[in-house]
């Protein structure tokens, strides 16, 4: 029905590599000539164990390519939600030349507010989300602890829980670390956390991109982002923060010291965090999407 009613747009696909219908949905907008193109994630194996054994070296390599040939062939483009790596993209048959780097580009969270950070005092290290294997919250935990081992000053607000709780929880008891547990909050109280931090960090061993990095940014708040994330790119692009290598805590740790230890550097990093949140705003990114579809 809704080809039928839109001949002549192009069609933005965002499900394509698990759904048969959608694919077959593509392929009749491709036989009726019309203008077809994917705006999706970048394969990311998020899986611990077995299962992601078997689906990184033989559902990834070897039946998905299969199972989506058709659709890269029919396809004009695939805007990439996972950032500017073409890497995961290519390996599983899309050519480098209809890969367009995108990303998440979320609103701010509603009545949050946008403030620039003017001094590294008083340093608070925030980490969100859900305490399980792929976001890598231990990371960050071993990283605090050698911080501490250092007498570097800081103190840090963990949110949520997940299966990784209890642990941090004891390892943060058992070195000292100045770490509080904040568990599950109101809306409120976790938007004053993204106003008021000193840095927000994300160190994902493997995520597409992260969108809790959107949150944070739009709240002024400086970046401390794994090389596992597609969200990387915020940083890499408007170097509003620091980058790490994916699961290295010592790489972490030298990165936060900085921050802590050099204003200078941790000051134009909140600037840079303060003038990005109004680019990566959806109104303004949309205006690139358009304009690569209009070509």
């Amino acid at each position: 029905k809704i080809l039928d009613e839109h001949p002549g747009y192009a069609h933005l696909f965002a499900v394509y590599q698990g759904a048969p219908n959608f694919r077959a949905l593509l392929l009749e907008a491709k036989r009726r000539g019309e203008r077809v193109c994917i705006i999706s994630e970048s394969p990311c194996n998020m899986t611990p164990g077995v299962k992601g054994w078997l689906k990184e070296y033989l559902y990834l390599p070897f039946v998905l390519p299969m199972k989506i040939k058709r659709v890269v062939e029919a396809a004009e483009c695939v805007f990439n939600l996972s950032g500017d790596s073409s890497r995961e993209l290519a390996a599983i048959g899309w050519p480098n030349e209809k890969i367009i780097p995108y990303g998440y580009f979320s609103p701010p969270i509603p009545e949050s507010r946008l403030f620039e950070r003017t001094s590294n005092a008083d340093f608070h290290i925030l980490v969100t989300g859900i305490m399980q294997w792929h976001r890598a919250p231990d990371t960050v935990m071993q990283a605090l602890v050698l911080l501490k081992k250092w007498g570097v000053p800081f103190r840090a607000t963990f949110t949520q829980k997940g299966p990784l709780y209890e642990g941090l929880k004891r390892t943060a008891i058992k070195n000292g670390v100045p770490v509080t547990f904040a568990g599950f909050l109101p809306m409120p109280e976790l938007i004053h956390l993204y106003e008021t931090c000193s840095v927000y960090v994300a160190a994902g061993r493997r995520e597409p991109w992260g969108m809790r990095l959107n949150d944070a940014l739009q709240c002024g708040a400086p970046l401390a982002v794994s090389r596992g994330m597609g969200g990387v790119q915020l940083v890499d692009e408007y170097a509003c923060g620091v980058s790490f290598n994916a699961e290295d805590y010592v790489d972490l740790a030298h990165k936060l010291r900085r921050m802590i230890e050099d204003e200078t550097f941790y000051l134009r990093c909140a600037r840079n965090a303060f003038r990005a949140a109004t680019k990566v705003a959806p109104d303004v990114k949309a205006k690139l999407l358009i304009k690569e579809l209009a070509r």
